[in-house]
Order: C-alpha cells, then sequence, then structure tokens
C-alpha cells in the first residue's frame, strides 16, 4: 500500500456515538507525511471510567471544537483514502454516528483496514493483539489512549505486517457510514409479530403507562444518548416490581416474543423477565434470540438469568460465540456473565484464553475484560497469574 491514513479516536463514555479525541496520521511510501490531532467537545457526558483511562476530562474540553467545527480539518484526507484503525469497527462506528448527528454529507462508504486483523494473520501464533502489546513488542513509541499517537501506532504495525508478507488486498473491507445500529439489528428481526405477542406487548405498555415520568424520561435519554422518542420513562424499580407481580402470568411469556420492541424500557423489562425464568434451556435459547436487540450497557447488566450459576456446558457454547462477536453487547454480556459465573470452574483455562486474545478499543468492553482478570486474580491467582506472565498481558486497571 503506497498511501493510506489512519484514524484514531477517543470517547466519553462507553456509548461510541460521539467523539472527544481524534488523531488522523498520513502515510505515503512508508513515512509519515501528515498529521492531525484535536482534542473535540462531545457535548456529552463523561464516564468516569472512561476519563480514567484517557486522561480527558470534561473540563479539558470545554473550548474546544466540535466534530463538526473540526470536520473540514480531516475531511480532505479521509476522502477517497483507506482508512486503517486497530478494531477499526469501533472507530468508524463512532466516525458514523458523528457524522450522523451533525448532518454532515459526507461519502456512504468507506474503505478500511483493521489491524487487529492484520497482525493475527501475519503472527497468528501471538497470544493478544492489543495495541499497547503489540506496539512494545515491536518497538514501536506509543502514548496509549492518546488519539494522534495510537493512529501512528497502528500505522507502523501495518508497516511491520507489510514487512512480514502481508497481502493487504484480502483485507480491505467497505464500512457503510448511512446504516445506522438499528437498521442493522431490523436485519435480524422477525418480519412481524404474532397475535399473541402483539396483544401482550399491548398489555405490558397498559402497565407501563401509569409508571413513566418525565424527568426519569430525560434523564434516562440523555445518560444512554437514546433518542427521547425511544424512552418512556419508567423507573428500573418500577419494572423490576412489575415484572415480580405477573412473574407467572402468560402475558410476559408472550411479550418476549414482541421484539422487537419498540422502547427502551421493554427492553429493560425482556432481560428482567429472562433473568428470572426457571427452565434452563428455555431462559437459554431466549437470551440468544433476545441479544441482537440489546443496544445500551443499561439492558446489558440487566441480563443476568440466575439459572446460568448451574454453568451447563451449552451456556459455555453461547459464551464463546458471544465472545467472537462483532457486536459489541453479545460481547459484552459474555465478559460479565463469565467474571459472575466462570472464574473457579474447569473451564477457567479456556476463557483466559479466549478473552486474553480480545483487543477491544470499547472502554466498557475493556473494563468488562479487566473486571474479568482481576476476579480470576482474586479466586484463582496460580492459574491466572501465570497465563498473564506467560503472555505479557498487562490490565488497563490497576
Amino acid at each position: 500500500m503506497e498511501r493510506f491514513v489512519c484514524l484514531d479516536v477517543e470517547m466519553p463514555n462507553g456509548d461510541a456515538n460521539r467523539i472527544s479525541a481524534i488523531g488522523v496520521v498520513e502515510f505515503v511510501g512508508g513515512a509519515v507525511t501528515r498529521r492531525c490531532y484535536s482534542l473535540l467537545n462531545p457535548e456529552t457526558w463523561f464516564q468516569p471510567y472512561v476519563v480514567k483511562l484517557t486522561g480527558i476530562t470534561p473540563e479539558m474540553v470545554q473550548n474546544a471544537p466540535t466534530f463538526k467545527d473540526y470536520w473540514p480539518t480531516i475531511e480532505p484526507l479521509l476522502t477517497g483514502s483507506v482508512i486503517v484503525a486497530h478494531g477499526a469497527g469501533n472507530d468508524l462506528k463512532a466516525l458514523a454516528a458523528c457524522l450522523r448527528h451533525y448532518k454532515i454529507d459526507w461519502q456512504p462508504a468507506v474503505p478500511y483496514l483493521c489491524t487487529v486483523e492484520a497482525c493475527t494473520a501475519v503472527y497468528p501464533d501471538r497470544g493478544a493483539y492489543a495495541l499497547g502489546l503489540l506496539c512494545a513488542d515491536f518497538d514501536i513509541p506509543l502514548e496509549h489512549h492518546n488519539a494522534l499517537s495510537d493512529a501512528e501506532g497502528c500505522g507502523r504495525l501495518l508497516l511491520q505486517c507489510l514487512r512480514g508478507g502481508l497481502d493487504p488486498a484480502p483485507f480491505v473491507k467497505s464500512f457503510d457510514l448511512l446504516r445506522t445500529p438499528d437498521e442493522k439489528r431490523r436485519q435480524k428481526r422477525p418480519p412481524r409479530k404474532k397475535g399473541a405477542a402483539l396483544q401482550a406487548q399491548a398489555t405490558v405498555r397498559e402497565w407501563l403507562e401509569p409508571l413513566c415520568s418525565e424527568t426519569v424520561r430525560k434523564e434516562t435519554a440523555e445518560r444512554l444518548s437514546l433518542p427521547p422518542e425511544r424512552v418512556l420513562g419508567v423507573p428500573l424499580q418500577s419494572l423490576l416490581s412489575l415484572e415480580r407481580a405477573h412473574h407467572a402470568s402468560e402475558t410476559l411469556v408472550s411479550f418476549l416474543k414482541a421484539v422487537p420492541h419498540d422502547y427502551h424500557e421493554e427492553n429493560l423489562l425482556h432481560a428482567i423477565i429472562l433473568s428470572n425464568r426457571n427452565r434452563f434451556a428455555v431462559t437459554l435459547k431466549g437470551v440468544e434470540a433476545f441479544l441482537p436487540f440489546v443496544d445500551n450497557a443499561e439492558v446489558c447488566a440487566a441480563l443476568r438469568p440466575k439459572l446460568f450459576k448451574k454453568k451447563q456446558p451449552e451456556l459455555g457454547r453461547l459464551l464463546r460465540r458471544c465472545l467472537v462477536s462483532e457486536e459489541k453487547y453479545p460481547t459484552l454480556f459474555a465478559l460479565q456473565t463469565l467474571e459472575r459465573t466462570y472464574i473457579k470452574t474447569p473451564m477457567l483455562p479456556t476463557f483466559l484464553e479466549i478473552v486474553g486474545s480480545l483487543s477491544p478499543d470499547d472502554p466498557e468492553l475493556i473494563a468488562a475484560r479487566d473486571a474479568f482478570f482481576q476476579k480470576a486474580l482474586a479466586l484463582a491467582p496460580q492459574k491466572t497469574r501465570a497465563y498473564l506472565d506467560a503472555h505479557g498481558l498487562r490490565l488497563e486497571q490497576p
């Protein structure tokens, strides 16, 4: 590849729809020819863990340009370029979300290459493919979670892969910038809801209506970066009470078939219902069917079936599939479930290997991965420390 442009973004929270810092580095003929970097005002909330991870605080970006203000600076570099990123999906999702949010008309799709995939192909025997570890192994200077340094480090990793014999052509893919996450989920949705499911949905909405609060609606929409029209404003405690009151009803059983749900609280109630079911096989099937519709961390955190503590092999197979999913929330669900369920089991070495192979850029996935390792260190220190030391893995969290 004679020319390519590397991109890295830092985000203010785990929603992956705003950017607080952006780095763009152009490579031509194996050398850096241009660098662009700026803090950005994301005009949204900051998650404390992400502030700790990136070092970017709300005060630091208060007077920074917005993405819309800075776009004319980087647009000429990106237009017509193959964009290279480490864990490219996360960076490109955030880029696409910002383009949509600020109503910026750009190209409908962008060619990209992910250096996680490239490094996996050229160096298949490595234990992990995190940007920091790879750059350290190849003596590439890196100030991790600085967007400019990460972008340049990513480009130098690609050069390393090219020297190692990589043919880049099969790894260049197209990312659809116009299709929203909701539209992607709709591709997996059933064609229509059947009569019983529709009736159950209508009944549940009748139950939810008197529980709605405008204050809660505004707070929830802002906290989760959800469109206000998708939020009813029902407090979580009210949803828990509603599920307890109607736990044995056929209405809730039929309601589980009423996906896709239109409202955040319906998704949250769906997760609560599944978490309290008493038949393992039915619950497992229900969770797998529901995961494609999970669209935020609150719903994901609520999806914690009590029956899963039984640790059946079937659950292990589902978690393996979730861990290698290209979607964020199945992976987050798997990491959270592993932390609660699998530490003190013979399957721990297997899951240490799978989790250790992940190279997430998303802050919530990094936090969940590290929480799993921290719990494993506390409960199974010998096995976990041996794995981390053997693979040179270091956790982001202290």
